[in-house]
Formats: C-alpha cells, sequence, structure tokens
C-alpha cells in the first residue's frame, strides 16, 4: 500500500470549476488494471435515476487513504438534518 504524504502546494481551481459540481451520490467502481473509478452522480429519489456528473480515475493504492480522510470527515458531519447519503450499485460494462 502507498503512503499517504502531506503535501504543502499552491492549489491552482479554473473558474469554472470553483463552485464544484452538486453530487448526492457516488460510486468506486473498477477500472483499467490498477485504477478504480470514483463516481459520482445527482440522483432522483422521485425518479430512481442517477445522472453521472463526475468521474475520476485513481491508482488503486490511492483507496485506503480516500476511505481515512472521507472517515475524518463524515464522523463530522452531526447536522441532524443530513440523511445519509446515497451508494449506487456498479454495474458491469458501465465503468
Amino acid at each position: 500500500m502507498a503512503k499517504t504524504k502531506q503535501v504543502d502546494c499552491q492549489v491552482e481551481v479554473d473558474s469554472q470549476w470553483s463552485l464544484g459540481v452538486y453530487a448526492n451520490a457516488f460510486r468506486v467502481g473498477e477500472g483499467k488494471e490498477t485504477e478504480r473509478v470514483l463516481d459520482f452522480f445527482q440522483y432522483s429519489e422521485a425518479d430512481n435515476v442517477a445522472q453521472l456528473v463526475s468521474r475520476v480515475r485513481v491508482h488503486q493504492e490511492m483507496i485506503p487513504g480516500i476511505q481515512a480522510q472521507l472517515g475524518e470527515v463524515l464522523r463530522d458531519l452531526s447536522d441532524p438534518r443530513y440523511d445519509g447519503f446515497r451508494v449506487v450499485a456498479d454495474i458491469a460494462g458501465l465503468n
């Protein structure tokens, strides 16, 4: 497993990405060889449809670090209005 290394650097964000894209669902899928795919969706419970809004490919060795970082953030979510997140099932052939 790769070691997590904290880097202190300037982060540049193109203005088109400064606000981000809203997502309320995600999945981690298989990518090519040693990659994993992180998909983010806008899910409509009323229509039962998930629209892909972002896909990021990462080396599989990054997953434990991502998991640890997300775990820390998710433990801090204490807002009673937060009703959880949706995980979209992996569908073979769509990765």
